[in-house]
């Protein structure tokens, strides 16, 4: 060819390779321009410039021009983009024409390789490159293999090959062969006989792949190709049946296993009875807890899926037997005495709470409070006649009949200054309105004498049953605060009775036990207990003491002067 036809088919090229270079920069997304500038071209990936170049590899002869094209893409406007020889054969003296721009197109008049490279900035200064290679061969063709390392894909799936060839006259056959395969594999390339072929196979392994090129001379050649044929992964869980008491975590192990690296994996809950909301805990872990709220068969599956997006599961089946109900109780009460409360109860279970039953359990030794009532409700009150603790027992049943307890622990504190409880005979002789047989209607009345003086059963000066039940005597100074008040009166048996002083005034009171009629009622061995302040334990006790008959008996002793409190 002739310098100037040469020039001019190198123009025509040139052109061509312009023109493909505007084309393919419409394929591009765009966002909007910056500061007036050139569309800007949108960057996935959180990259801020990029430079692509494509295939590094490209093949020609000696004197036969390529053309070469790349890709700019930035978040910026473009400020520059060009071509750069980086290395050539030793006595080369081509350039890539022109160096500005996308396209380019080189002509090497020697054998061997040069390497170029595309340089882009932005107007923010941010800058990127891409290479490629330019071999310029001579003698038989080169047969051109995926740039890929190794290609994955998975077992029984379709891989298109794309393989190619060079010649500097013209690649005439192709031909595709497995030189490299696991045992009992069924490898199949189809077409065979083409640059571009699709691969199968059967068997999960490696293999190798030779793409061979001949020309019209039939000199041949040839590059391999790894192929990685890989498998869903291998996952375990448990062989047999979980059996697991519902509302008490279970631990479940699985293991998941693959030729290449597990991506993710993943519990969920297949089937459950019914009203159940269980979920395994973590969902994406080998190892998870879970949970069964209700009795009944559960099913979890789990999935595990490799980096090819391949996925296998198992099951595990989780039986959840019954569990008694779990009793709950309101916290620890505070409260004084003869001052009613509510209480709340509360029971969980894997089914329904169908019976409530509540019971007083303990009090203190004075005692003689009635049961909370309701007692069959999940809601009771209970009303605590003497300082101290007391606690009831909450028991749910469910509806299987198993049951569950709790108990709450109820402190009596008594707010007065001065408090007196008596009580006498075991409480389990007390009687009714309506005494009979071999109940126990013995009657204790309860004395205290004001400060400075000393008439048991006077008007103003004793308090007891006849003078400070609805009202109080006036003592010390003016308002009900320093005054006495009977708060229980008992006539049939055990008692309690108390008298109690809000704020006591300076001095020293009495406190005295009368057994009322006792030759008609019977005797009475009397305790009494005295507190000094907010306390649930009394300060002193005395008794028990034996009082019995009456002023006239022969064997009286129906007073009993029992302490006094400064």
């Amino acid at each position: 060819m002739s310098p100037i036809r040469h020039a001019m088919a190198l123009a025509g090229l040139l052109s061509l390779a312009l023109g493909a270079g505007c084309g393919s920069k419409s394929a591009l997304d765009y966002g909007p321009a910056r500061d007036g500038g050139a569309d800007v071209p949108t960057i996935d990936g959180g990259a801020e410039i990029e430079a692509i170049c494509g295939r590094r590899d490209r093949y020609t002869s000696p004197r036969r021009p390529i053309m070469v094209e790349a890709e700019a893409r930035s978040t910026a406007s473009i400020a520059s983009e060009g071509w750069a020889l980086l290395s050539a054969p030793a006595g080369s003296v081509a350039a890539p024409v022109p160096t500005v721009g996308r396209v380019t197109v080189l002509t090497p008049e020697l054998e061997g390789d040069y390497h170029l490279r595309f340089t882009v900035r932005d107007v923010d200064g941010r800058a990127a490159s891409c290479d490629v290679v330019v071999h310029s061969v001579v003698g038989p063709p080169v047969a051109i293999c995926p740039e890929e390392e190794e290609l994955r894909v998975p077992v029984g799936r379709p891989l298109r090959v794309v393989g190619d060839g060079y010649d500097d006259e013209a690649v005439v056959s192709y031909l595709w062969r497995v030189t490299e395969a696991p045992p009992s594999s069924t490898p199949l390339l189809v077409p065979a006989n083409a640059p571009v072929t699709d691969f199968t196979s059967d068997v999960p392994g490696r293999y190798v792949l030779e793409l061979t090129v001949t020309d019209a001379d039939g000199a041949t050649g040839a590059c391999r190709q790894v192929v990685l044929v890989t498998a869903p992964p291998t996952v375990e869980c448990p062989g047999e049946e979980i059996v697991a008491p519902t509302r008490r975590e279970t631990v479940i192990r699985a293991a998941a296993r693959d030729d290449g690296r597990i991506a993710s994996v993943q519990w969920e809950v297949l089937e459950r009875p019914p009203g159940s909301t269980a979920e395994p805990t973590p969902r994406d872990a080998e190892v998870t807890r879970f949970t069964p709220d209700r009795q009944g068969m559960y099913v979890l599956v789990f999935t595990a899926t490799d980096t090819d997006g391949l996925s296998s599961s198992c099951e595990v089946i989780v039986l959840a037997t019954p569990t008694p109900p779990d009793a709950i109780c309101p916290p620890e009460v505070v409260t004084t005495p003869l001052t009613t409360v509510e209480l709340t109860g509360d029971g969980v279970d894997d089914g329904g709470v169908v019976a409530w039953r509540w019971e007083l359990t303990a009090r203190p030794a004075a005692s003689s409070a009635d049961p909370p009532s309701p007692a069959d409700a999940a809601v009771t009150r209970f009303t605590p006649d003497v300082a101290g603790e007391y606690v009831l027992r909450l028991t749910v049943t469910d509806d299987d009949g198993e049951v569950g307890t709790c108990d709450v622990l109820i402190r009596a504190v008594p707010e007065e200054g001065l408090r007196v409880e008596v009580f006498w005979n075991p409480p389990d002789r007390s009687c009714d309105t309506s005494p009979g047989g071999r109940c126990d209607d013995t009657d204790v009345d309860t004395h205290l004498l004001r400060p400075g003086t000393d008439a048991w059963f006077h008007a103003t000066s004793d308090c007891y049953y006849a003078n400070c039940i609805s009202s109080a005597p006036e003592w010390g100074s003016p308002g009900p605060e320093d005054n006495p008040h009977l708060d229980l009166d008992d006539v049939e048996g055990f008692g309690p009775e108390n008298i109690n002083v809000d704020r006591p005034a300076a001095g020293t009171y009495r406190v005295g036990v009368h057994l009322y009629d006792g030759a008609s009622f019977g005797e009475a061995y009397v305790t009494v207990n005295i507190y000094c302040g907010m306390r649930t334990v009394p300060d002193v006790t005395f008794g028990p003491v034996l009082l019995r008959g009456a002023a006239g008996s022969a064997d009286t002793n129906p007073f009993w002067r029992v302490a006094d409190v400064d």
